[in-house]
């Protein structure tokens, strides 16, 4: 949203650059014979005005559609949420499979450095990679002190394809009354993404913390063991597992960007950067969307005052 944003502000000059092979970050979706399986955010909510105008336009698309009420309206994207976030950055110049991997700063300019041995320079930079990884990048060129206070948890997603479907809960979506160490399970059939039968199991946070170190065949076996009281193991036909090293904070900074470093400019935002007036207190995608248009904006009218 921020490079939307510098864009429709008549910034022109752009590039974003994205480590992964599609853009979309938590928004991910993962392709399975006949349809898809979201393994990071399952849907998303609204309860600002700048996301429901943007929400009405994506419906009036077919882009997205109402899931089911608890009590806000649930949000997904009927080809998996990653297929929204590709539509949305369809017009903007993007380098994908370039992982980022020192930022300097040049006198007046940002030099970016990726792993690929690429170099891109520019007057400003915005990051919304995961606080630690942003903390690693430009701790040398800026004042990071406030970013150093956000903790993050890790999540394992399980991801599982079976023989046959078992509906769970009236949705397709349940957070109650789980196993020890589960936070979720969402049938994507119920979901209405896949015709197939595909479960995403997601761990807790501490649960994933404590078993972070551990091989993904050992933290299978674990998760088998907990899931046998939902899925019936024997029409398991397959388990993949997704690792997300920083999937959510607890804690969240009440302003909607940081500006780390003046000259040049460099701004942090993402979901953990909330506004005042943020009634929820907790990172999501609504957070992640806002904090990107306010970033943007303030980049831009730095760019238009020069």
């Amino acid at each position: 949203m921020a490079a939307r944003t510098l864009m429709e502000s008549g910034v022109q000059n752009i590039l974003l650059v994205e480590k992964s092979k599609s853009v979309g970050g938590r928004l991910a979706t993962r392709r399975l014979e006949k349809g898809h399986v979201d393994h990071g955010a399952q849907f998303f909510t609204v309860r600002t005005e700048d996301l429901q105008s943007e929400v009405n336009e994506w419906l009036s698309h077919g882009w997205v559609r109402e899931w089911y009420r608890d009590p806000y309206p649930k949000f997904i994207a009927p080809e998996g949420m990653n297929s929204l976030i590709k539509r949305l950055s369809k017009s903007l110049p993007v380098r994908l499979r370039s992982k980022v991997t020192e930022v300097k700063k040049l006198d007046s300019y940002v030099e970016v450095l990726t792993e690929d041995g690429k170099r891109f320079q520019g007057e400003k930079l915005i990051v919304t990679a995961p606080l630690p990884q942003t903390i690693d990048l430009v701790q040398e060129i800026g004042q990071v002190d406030k970013l150093l206070e956000i903790p993050y948890n890790a999540c394992y997603v399980g991801i599982i394809r079976c023989a046959e479907s078992k509906d769970i809960g009236a949705n397709g979506h349940v957070t109650n009354y789980l196993p020890e160490g589960m936070e979720r399970v969402v049938n994507q059939l119920q979901k209405g993404i896949t015709d197939e039968a595909i479960y995403a199991i997601y761990m807790t946070g501490s649960w994933s913390n404590q078993h972070w170190k551990l091989s993904d065949n050992v933290v299978k076996e674990k998760m088998m063991d907990s899931m046998a009281t939902i899925l019936d193991p024997s029409v398991i036909n397959e388990f993949q597992l997704k690792r997300w090293r920083y999937a959510e904070s607890s804690k969240v900074i009440r302003d909607p960007y940081v500006e780390i470093c003046c000259q040049p400019s460099v701004v942090v935002c993402g979901e953990v950067f909330l506004r005042q007036d943020d009634t929820a207190s907790r990172t999501r995608f609504e957070s992640a969307f806002i904090s990107g248009i306010e970033a943007g904006r303030y980049v831009g009218n730095r760019h238009l005052e020069r």
